[in-house]
C-alpha cells in the first residue's frame, strides 16, 4: 500500500453532498515541501492527459518566480482521488494512492508538473520537458531533493492550491466512488476540449485493444502523451471489423450504422460509433466505473485489428509500386 501523510496549510473540514452522494471532498493547500513528498507517491495514470510544457506551464514558472504569493489565487492547483482517507491531529490527513486506475492526480497535471520542473530546475539546474522524464528524476533523487531544498526553502514561498475526493464511511461508497471517479475527473479536466477518444480512454473503452496491441505498437491513447500512432487512427481501422457486424444485423438495433468510407475521411464518427458500440449494455458490463467488453462477438472483429494494421502498412508502402507498374503496362 502506498499511504502518504499530507499536512494541510488551511482547514482540513471535510464537505459532504447534500444531495446524498457517498463521496465528500476535503479543500485546503500543501507547502512545497509537502508537495515533495506527494509527488514521490502519487502518479497521474488517473488523469486523462499528460502534462507537456507549453504556454500554461511556462506562465506557472513565471507566477512561482515573480509573484509567488499569487499563485494560491491564481491555480485552481492540484485535484487528488483517493480510495481511503483519514483526519489526523495536527491538520494532517492520511490518503492511500496505490490503485493507479482510481487513486491518483486526476487533474491539476500541467499544475503538478510546472511545480516540479520549477523546483528541479531551481535546486539543480537542470530543465525536464516530460512527465515520464520528471517523475523519473524525482524517483532517482528524492532525497537529495529533500536536502536541497530543506537548505534553499526562501525560494520557494508559495502555497498550493488542493482538493482531495474520497468515498465516505456510508456503506457502498466506495463502490459509488468506483462509478463516479471517472465522470468526475472527465468533467474536470473539461477545461479545456478533451478529446473523445481520451474520454473513451478513461472509461475503458479501448482496453481490450491496448492488451492486444500495445506490446506491438507504441499508439497514443492519452492526450499529451508520446509515441507513433495516434489512437483516432488505430480505432478507426479497428472499426471495419464493426462495420461488417453491424452490416450484417450482429449488432444490437439501436447501434447507429457507420459507412465504411467514414474509416479514411471521418476519423471522428468512427471514433463516435467505436464508443457506442463498446459503450452498449449488451457488448459490455459497466464495473467500477468502466467498461469491461463481453461480448466474443465483438472481441473477434477486434481481434482482426492487428491484421488489419499490417495491412494498412503494406498497402502504404508497395501501393507507389503497383501503381507505377500498372501505368507501365497502360503505356506499352
Amino acid at each position: 500500500m502506498k499511504d502518504i501523510i499530507l499536512k494541510l496549510e488551511h482547514s482540513n473540514s471535510v464537505q459532504t453532498s447534500l444531495q446524498g452522494c457517498k463521496i465528500q471532498k476535503i479543500i485546503s493547500s500543501i507547502s512545497p515541501s509537502t508537495f515533495i513528498k506527494l509527488l514521490n507517491v502519487a502518479d497521474n495514470k488517473v488523469n486523462p492527459r499528460i502534462a507537456t510544457v507549453n504556454k500554461i506551464t511556462k506562465s506557472i514558472h513565471e507566477t512561482l518566480e515573480v509573484s509567488p504569493e499569487l499563485f494560491w489565487f491564481k491555480s485552481k492547483g492540484i485535484l487528488i482521488s483517493t480510495e481511503s482517507f483519514e483526519l489526523l491531529d495536527r491538520n494532517r490527513v492520511k490518503i492511500s494512492l496505490s490503485n493507479l486506475d482510481y487513486e491518483g492526480i486526476m487533474d491539476g497535471g500541467h499544475n503538478t508538473f510546472a511545480i516540479a520542473t520549477y523546483i528541479i530546475e531551481k535546486l539543480f539546474e537542470k530543465k525536464l520537458k516530460s512527465w515520464d522524464d520528471t517523475k523519473e528524476f524525482w524517483y532517482n533523487n528524492f532525497e537529495e531533493i529533500l536536502k536541497k531544498f530543506e537548505s534553499s526553502k526562501e525560494l520557494f514561498n508559495f502555497s498550493i492550491p488542493v482538493e482531495i475526493i474520497t468515498p465516505n464511511d456510508e456503506d457502498g461508497s466506495v463502490e459509488e466512488f468506483y462509478d463516479y471517479i471517472s465522470e468526475i475527473c472527465s468533467a474536470r479536466n473539461n477545461n479545456v476540449q478533451l478529446k473523445e477518444t481520451a474520454k473513451g480512454n478513461q472509461v475503458g473503452y479501448y482496453d481490450y485493444l491496448k492488451e492486444s496491441l500495445d506490446n506491438k505498437y507504441n499508439i497514443i491513447w492519452k492526450t499529451g502523451d508520446s509515441g507513433d500512432i495516434k489512437s483516432e487512427d488505430v480505432i478507426s481501422l479497428s472499426s471495419l471489423g464493426l462495420i461488417f457486424l453491424k452490416e450484417n444485423d450482429l449488432l444490437p438495433n439501436d447501434v447507429k450504422s457507420l459507412n465504411k468510407i467514414s474509416i479514411y475521411s471521418q476519423k471522428g464518427k468512427c471514433v463516435d460509433f467505436f464508443n457506442e458500440v463498446l459503450s452498449h449494455s449488451d457488448i459490455s458490463e459497466e464495473e467500477k466505473g468502466k467498461y469491461v467488453l463481453n461480448s466474443q462477438r465483438v472481441k473477434s472483429a477486434l481481434d482482426l485489428t492487428d491484421d488489419i494494421l499490417h495491412f494498412f502498412d503494406r498497402l502504404f508502402v508497395e501501393f507507389p509500386n503497383l501503381y507505377h507498374q500498372v501505368c507501365s503496362r497502360q503505356i506499352w
